[in-house]
């Protein structure tokens, strides 16, 4: 919520199938006229998106393929839809994992994007997480499932290599951590478990 509360303008790369708290409508709810890009490379998902997505002129849905940050950077309506003379909030939620090149490539990706943002714009990414701890066995069993799966597979990586997305950028407190860990509505009640031990998430400002 925080990060709403700060900025106007969102781009959500991979943003998938609607679901019930869209980005648009949290930012909207705390500023009315915050703008919304959305990017998806499904063309069923991207029809689908804009049937319930685009309720009003503050949103855009957009087809195209996040890992290729020029494609997305050129489209004409993320180009005129949001200001680029202003903060942009980018996220890469679940989605630079998936990616099947190089393991070095996202951080190429995120490089591409980074250089283009305008100067106070944040970057928030979430990613599996290679603990590197007695966690890292169950993580590889799960790596070779998803590699079986419909995903086609998934790379883990460690809090360096994530550390590597966000180059350029100030990282923003608590940094690297579990995904349940980063600013958490209440007190930790309850440990975690293996399966909140090997995601991560972490938010970067371009200064």
């Amino acid at each position: 919520m925080r990060i709403f509360a700060r900025g106007t303008q969102f781009l959500d790369c991979g943003s998938g199938l609607p679901t019930a708290e869209n980005v648009h409508q949290v930012a909207q709810r705390v500023n009315p006229e915050s703008k919304v890009g959305y990017v998806d490379n499904d063309p069923v998902i991207t029809a689908r998106g804009r049937t319930l997505l685009e309720e009003n002129e503050l949103n855009r849905y957009v087809e195209g393929d996040i890992f290729n940050p020029r494609s997305i950077l050129d489209n004409e309506t993320v180009r005129t839809h949001l200001d680029w003379h202003q903060p942009i909030a980018l996220s890469q939620v679940a989605t630079l994992h998936h990616h099947k090149g190089e393991r070095s490539a996202p951080a190429e990706v995120m490089r591409e994007y980074i250089d283009a943002l305008p100067r106070g714009s944040y970057v928030i990414i979430s990613h599996l997480l290679d603990p590197e701890s007695e966690d890292t066995a169950v993580m590889r069993e799960l790596e070779e499932a998803v590699a079986r799966g419909s995903l086609g597979g998934a790379t883990w990586r460690t809090r360096t290599e994530i550390e590597e997305l966000f180059d350029g950028l100030e990282m923003v407190e608590p940094g690297i951590t579990e995904l349940v860990r980063w600013w958490p509505d209440g007190p930790q009640l309850k440990p975690l478990t293996v399966a909140h031990r090997i995601i991560a998430g972490e938010i970067g400002r371009k200064l």
